[in-house]
């Protein structure tokens, strides 16, 4: 029998996704901590100044990377429940 709705991902699939979102998560904490310790050993706290530490730079974008990443991962499993849901109340024909 013909599945009568498409969810775009499978339940396994949105559990793989899920766990990927988890480990995103907790890069993105390492990342939080070592841009607060490099921040804290060079005692500069502004990203705009010159001085403020490379690595730390390099840190934000990374984790700015990981947070769009996540982001759309997060879209991505909300339209996948919202279309299970849909399909769910609706009748089969």
């Amino acid at each position: 029998m013909k599945q009568p709705y498409r969810t775009g991902e499978t339940p396994l699939k949105t559990i793989q996704i899920r766990r990927l979102i988890e480990d995103l998560r907790r890069v993105v904490a390492i990342l939080d901590a070592g841009i607060a310790e490099e921040e804290a050993q060079a005692r500069i706290l502004d990203p705009t100044k010159p001085q403020y530490p490379f690595l730390a730079r390099a840190l934000a974008a990374r984790k700015a990377n990981l947070e769009s990443t996540l982001a759309s991962l997060e879209r991505r499993i909300g339209d996948s429940i919202a279309g299970l849901t849909q399909a769910v109340r609706a009748p089969a024909e």
